[in-house]
């Protein structure tokens, strides 16, 4: 079975950003470089980014707080999804402390 992703084009991506196409299209590579938004998909033209790597980097952007940087915009995303995981599939500890 063949694996899709939901993608979107710069006008929804600019939506979400609360920009103009023409804005966000002029802004994007200082947004890749300086705050690690996502690159769009390779040779899909016009050009498409992966709505689920959109919206983890909207959250971790907004998580970020002031000192949004590539590097801490990552780290957030990454913090973030790892509490979902463990939210998801830790097993709760017993009373030692040791997982059940």
């Amino acid at each position: 079975m063949p694996i899709t992703h939901h993608t979107m084009e710069a006008s929804a991506v600019a939506e979400c950003l609360g920009v103009s196409r023409s804005v966000f299209l002029r802004r994007r590579d200082a947004l890749e470089r300086e705050y690690g938004f996502p690159p769009p998909l390779p040779l899909a033209r016009p050009l498409r980014w992966q709505q689920a790597a959109v919206e983890k980097w909207l959250e971790g952007y907004a998580d970020a707080g002031r000192k949004r940087t590539a590097a801490t915009v990552r780290e957030t995303v990454i913090e973030n999804d790892r509490a979902r995981l463990m939210a998801k599939y830790a097993r709760p500890a017993n009373e030692n402390g040791v997982a059940a």
